[in-house]
């Protein structure tokens, strides 16, 4: 596991196959760890000839946590968007894309195929 700064905060993240590689970007779910993602399923892409990063996303695994900032309530997150209110949240999920982006600009990886499963797609 590997840590690199981005979007302010620090993403714990792996890498399989070789680092100039065509790259796959595999992102998990909201609070999943990058292990969601096994092993043997990246290596199976690095033997293909792919270079394959999984990371924490922020509050997941070992990346920044937000520990400070109360879990959301998300009957009033559906309120405030129904009525046309941004919610009062610590982050969003630009700011994760964003997370995304700033690791591989950190891994200096100009373009990348993104993988997603669940709000990762």
């Amino acid at each position: 596991m590997n840590i690199a700064k981005a979007n302010g905060i620090e993403l714990a993240w792996d890498s399989f196959g070789h680092a100039d590689a065509e790259t796959i970007l595999l992102i998990s779910g909201l609070g999943t760890q990058m292990i969601r993602w096994p092993e043997p399923f990246c290596t199976g892409l690095a033997a293909r000839g792919y270079r394959v990063i999984r990371f924490d996303n922020r509050d997941a695994g070992h990346s920044t946590h937000f520990s400070a900032s109360p879990a959301p309530d998300f009957g009033a997150l559906a309120t405030a968007l129904m009525a046309g209110r941004r919610p009062d949240v610590p982050y969003t999920l630009d700011d994760m894309a964003a997370d995304a982006i700033g690791l591989l600009d950190a891994l200096g990886i100009a373009k990348a195929h993104v993988v997603g499963r669940s709000m990762g797609e």
